[in-house]
């Protein structure tokens, strides 16, 4: 109960500046670890509003960040349709709980754990998709976003925890003496695979590879093809490992 009443009672703290991290020793340098950082929707699950547009049979709906670059005009797109059809938050929230993870991606999370054991999902997505996600998936730890409503039950807005979480989580977990990989297949996602130690574009959505700028960037369609992606990165034989050796 006290620890209930503190989370609700809990104000958004406004996130520091990002600073430039100090330029790592040699002997520290050497001594980095992998994390991978994978985003969820779209690579390991469904994007959310795709189902819901399913459900409903609302059109509108069935736009996603592989076809639109700008998130949070997306977002009004979604939230003003459904106000106008009479969805509210609660049958979004229920269409969720029925979407299953993408085949192959729960075994390719306990093939991961081996090799790279500090692995973070993300997704600019909200807790009520995350969660019951999540939970077929073995709970591995999360980065998401929340909803907010109205009175009536209508949703709002998407309110971002931290603004470009994704590229500002990678940063953060370099300035930590990370080594990452970060995972992703859209137009939201290709800060954060920029800003990675090594980025992998994971089924990759019709013009994100053209906006990336980087016509080297490791691709996979399958989870197949994404662990040898990784093994090549994680092992000091492997030819992206070589690249990074070079450019250190």
């Amino acid at each position: 109960m006290r620890i209930m009443a503190i989370v609700a009672d809990s104000k958004p703290a406004v996130p520091r500046p990002l600073v430039v991290p100090a330029p790592l020793d040699f002997e520290c340098s050497h001594r980095q670890m992998w994390l991978v950082i994978c985003n969820v929707a779209g690579t390991l699950a469904p994007e959310p509003w795709p189902e819901l547009a399913k459900v409903t049979g609302i059109e509108a709906l069935r736009a996603d960040t592989s076809t639109h670059a700008d998130y949070d005009s997306l977002m009004k797109i979604r939230i003003d349709a459904m106000r106008k059809n009479g969805i509210k938050a609660d049958k979004l929230f229920l269409a969720l709980k029925g979407v299953d993870p993408f085949p192959g991606s729960v075994e390719f999370l306990q093939w991961l754990k081996p090799v790279v054991p500090r692995c973070f999902m993300i997704t600019d997505s909200f807790e009520e998709y995350a969660k019951p996600v999540f939970e077929k998936l073995g709970h591995p730890a999360v980065f998401c976003n929340f909803l907010e409503t109205d009175a009536e039950g209508y949703v709002t807005r998407l309110v971002s925890r931290v603004r470009d979480q994704k590229k500002s989580s990678v940063e953060e977990f370099q300035r930590l003496n990370f080594r990452t990989i970060m995972i992703g297949h859209s137009f939201n996602d290709i800060p954060a695979l920029k800003a990675a130690n090594a980025g992998i574009l994971f089924k990759p959505c019709e013009g994100s590879r053209a906006m990336m700028t980087c016509p080297d960037m490791p691709t996979a369609h399958t989870f197949e093809e994404l662990k040898l992606r990784i093994s090549e990165i994680v092992s000091e034989e492997g030819p992206a490992a070589k690249k990074q050796k070079v450019s250190q």
